[in-house]
């Protein structure tokens, strides 16, 4: 799931997994389009949505990307990647002396 905010999101807001079944990874992209932090997060059993733990970046963010657990690290997606979708612009550099991350089979 893709959340894209208007304005770019301090550190201190985050995400949580409240009746979330499955554990994901959120990767938490600036205005420019790189990936500036990915965290790991884990279904929340409590009943009560106040007792489930906060995920929050080190760094402001503008969009996160939540996928299935271990996607990112599968496909070589690390900190500093370039992520862009339709009507971004398009903004993000690719840094050509980094090694790109290969399309899964099937893809």
């Amino acid at each position: 799931m893709l959340f894209l905010y208007d304005r770019t999101q301090p550190s201190r807001n985050g995400f949580w997994m409240y009746r979330t079944l499955i554990p994901l990874d959120i990767a938490f992209i600036d205005e420019a389009g790189r990936i500036v932090d990915i965290r790991r997060m884990a279904p929340c059993t409590s009943a009560s949505a106040r007792d489930c733990p906060v995920t929050r970046p080190d760094a402001p963010y503008q969009a996160a990307l939540e996928v299935n657990a271990g996607v990112f690290e599968a496909h070589g997606i690390a900190v500093g990647d370039c992520v862009s979708w339709p009507g971004d612009g398009g903004e993000c550099v690719i840094d050509e002396s980094r090694p790109r991350a290969q399309a899964a089979p099937g893809s």
